[in-house]
């Protein structure tokens, strides 16, 4: 059988099969590409993410900034709590050689025989405290140039100290005095390592209190002075020419520095003072300074014991030391503590805001 074609009206164009273009778009995705739907829901997505990856930005470099401000916040309360162990360390040692001096000026008085152990014992306490300078010098001398130059000179001081203690004890009056300003001279380099540390400590209240421990270590260093000066005078039971002026400058140059720590101590650091330099030795420091500041008016006087000076003033002394003891290791806490904040802070997360 022949299949006929339908036949179309005469003059009727052939027209092409009618799509449906949103039933097709629909099954290809919705959008055609590079179609102005498409451009439109990428303006709306980019929108929508802006504020959230600003927003993450600022987290990230607000974390980072933190971080980084944390971590050097601990180092610097890591130098802090090294110039405070520093701190601690040389008003330890200025005690001891003060009183390894003390001990070695009376077994001289002594003839050199009695009491030898004493100075043997004290030499062992200096070289111990030595040993634990040395190490916390150690740690803070690079923390700046200046500490390095004063520690430079404390340590040549130290050094020679054993040459100080070979003739201390020695027969010519000439040998023993060179050793006695060897003595002196230690002393002296280890005040200004003290006078150096309150310098480089950023915080200011943690400053102040190193300097009222460096205060009180020189008001310490020249009553073991005075206490050397005064005692001649008592064993002798009388003045040389030129001897009460010296001692006078001692009290002024002790008063001075004290006049220091008031100035820069804090209101509680006072109370501690004021609290432990108390007591029936300081009364009678205070009465056998007033014989030897009236000498010329009433040379009688002179005749005291110049034990019980010795006594009285080691004990002043020791009152004094406590103090800057108390202060000095308080300092050191405040500094440990600092440290250990600082180094949470550092370990926190980098992004995000720490609080």
């Amino acid at each position: 059988m022949a299949v006929t074609q339908q036949s179309r009206p005469p003059g009727t164009a052939l027209r092409p099969p009618t799509t449906d273009t949103t039933v097709a778009g629909h099954r290809r995705g919705g959008l055609r590409r590079g179609g102005p739907g498409l451009a439109a829901f990428r303006s709306v997505r980019a929108q929508l993410l802006a504020p959230i990856l600003v927003a993450t930005a600022g987290l990230a470099v607000l974390g980072t900034i933190q971080t980084t401000v944390a971590a050097s916040a601990a180092g610097d309360a890591q130098q802090a709590r090294a110039l405070a162990n520093t701190a601690t360390g040389t008003v330890r040692l200025i005690h001891e050689v003060e009183r390894e001096l003390a001990e070695t000026t009376a077994l001289r008085q002594r003839g050199g025989k009695a009491g030898l152990q004493l100075v043997t014992a004290q030499r062992q306490r200096t070289d111990e405290m030595a040993r634990q300078y040395r190490r916390a010098i150690a740690v803070a001398r690079g923390s700046d140039p200046g500490l390095a130059v004063a520690a430079r000179v404390a340590e040549a001081a130290l050094a020679d100290l054993p040459n100080a203690r070979g003739s201390a004890l020695s027969t010519p009056t000439l040998t023993s005095s060179q050793a006695d300003v060897a003595y002196a001279t230690l002393a002296t380099s280890l005040l200004d390592v003290a006078d150096t540390l309150p310098a480089l400590v950023v915080d200011e209240d943690r400053a102040n209190r190193a300097r009222a421990v460096a205060a009180l270590s020189a008001v310490e260093h020249y009553g073991a002075l005075e206490r050397v000066a005064v005692s001649a005078v008592f064993t002798r039971k009388g003045l040389l020419p030129g001897e009460l002026g010296a001692i006078a400058a001692l009290a002024g140059q002790r008063d001075e520095r004290l006049a220091e720590f008031n100035r820069v101590a804090d209101a509680a650091a006072r109370r501690t003072y004021e609290s432990v330099m108390r007591g029936i030795d300081v009364d009678a420091v205070s009465r056998m300074r007033d014989v030897v500041r009236n000498a010329e008016k009433a040379p009688a006087a002179l005749d005291t014991d110049p034990d019980a000076w010795y006594a009285a003033q080691s004990n002043v002394i020791r009152r004094i030391n406590l103090v800057s003891l108390r202060l000095s290791e308080k300092v050191e806490q405040t500094a440990s503590r600092v440290e250990s904040a600082a180094q949470l802070r550092a370990r926190g997360p980098a992004v995000g805001p720490t609080g």
